[in-house]
């Protein structure tokens, strides 16, 4: 679930489905934080990464996932005196796919400087840096900058993933949300001839990463109306399928690649000496997706999960 989570506080009922990490990049609320420290999860088989509350330009998009950057602050500042107890840091750098006017692009929220040096500041607390940012330049910038992901990246064009490929930068396309806003928003202004060009053109676009060698984490947004959590992740690899990843590699994007951005050394692939994390589902693994609705085992940190008292639903 790498990307914004507004509805973080809703995790809980819904760990069993597919990922046992779970990161969090950025709620308004600050949910997924408190969910990783609470007292009703200490026995709970997740792992939770949390960025806590994302950094924005003030007057701009971030509101739903975050906080506005201190007016006496810089960028750099602001990621230094972030709280306490989080894992990694989110920047907003664009605006939101618009939904009536096809590949619109928003203006950069932070010049390529500004976030440089925030990328500096969290490398010298020992954070990755995890970017919204839509459109060429937006993320022209953020790559630029050296973060380590870029989230959604809508209309990046291959230019950009290309040097995305070069520096190691992974990429979290969450494009299931797109479709996901086309159903619930039909109804209240946006053109659904629109949204579907959006989600066309990104699954192109994740049709290219493959070919230019990026780094892909499968994400979700869940959270954002009608991504709910769990079904949201079938939904997402379903279309990495469609846009002809082999059942293997969609896998990988689901769990190891999404380890690796997070730093998490004990989690993401089966290896020797390594504590066993994994799910299994019932039948081959030609039945992926789908059959994450029927999940028979949990392995979490080398032991067996009951899993009678989860909801899998």
């Amino acid at each position: 679930m790498p990307s914004g989570s507004p509805g973080a506080d809703r995790l809980r009922c819904r760990i069993g489905r597919c990922s046992i990490f779970a990161p969090g990049s950025g709620d308004r609320l600050g949910s997924v934080l408190r969910y990783r420290t609470g007292p009703d999860r200490k026995d709970l088989p997740v792992h939770v990464c949390a960025a806590g509350k994302a950094l924005y330009r003030p007057g701009r998009y971030g509101q739903l996932i975050g906080s506005e950057l201190p007016a006496d602050r810089t960028l750099a500042e602001a990621v230094l005196e972030e709280n306490k107890g989080i894992d990694h840091i989110k920047i907003v750098n664009s605006g939101l796919n618009s939904l009536t006017e096809f590949a619109k692009e928003t203006a950069p929220q932070f010049d390529s400087a500004e976030l440089k040096d925030a990328a500096r500041a969290a490398r010298q607390r020992g954070f990755k840096t995890m970017v919204h940012a839509n459109g060429n330049l937006p993320v022209k910038i953020a790559v630029d900058a050296g973060c380590d992901s870029i989230e959604h990246g809508f209309f990046m064009g291959k230019n950009n993933m290309c040097r995305m490929a070069e520096k190691g930068i992974t990429w979290v396309p969450t494009a299931f949300t797109m479709k996901a806003l086309g159903d619930r928003m039909k109804y209240n202004g946006a053109d659904t001839d629109v949204v579907r060009k959006n989600l066309e053109h990104q699954i192109r676009q994740i049709q290219t990463a493959r070919e230019t060698g990026v780094r892909i984490a499968l994400g979700t947004d869940a959270g954002s109306a009608g991504v709910e959590h769990g079904q949201a992740l079938v939904e997402e690899m379903r279309i990495f399928l469609d846009a002809g990843y082999p059942i293997e590699s969609v896998v990988r994007c689901a769990s190891h690649n999404g380890a690796l951005l997070l730093g998490l050394t004990q989690a993401g692939q089966l290896k020797k000496n390594m504590p066993a994390t994994f799910i299994a589902v019932k039948g081959p693994p030609s039945l992926l997706p789908e059959s994450l609705k029927q999940i028979k085992m949990i392995y979490y940190k080398g032991k067996q999960i009951n899993i009678d008292g989860y909801s899998l639903e």
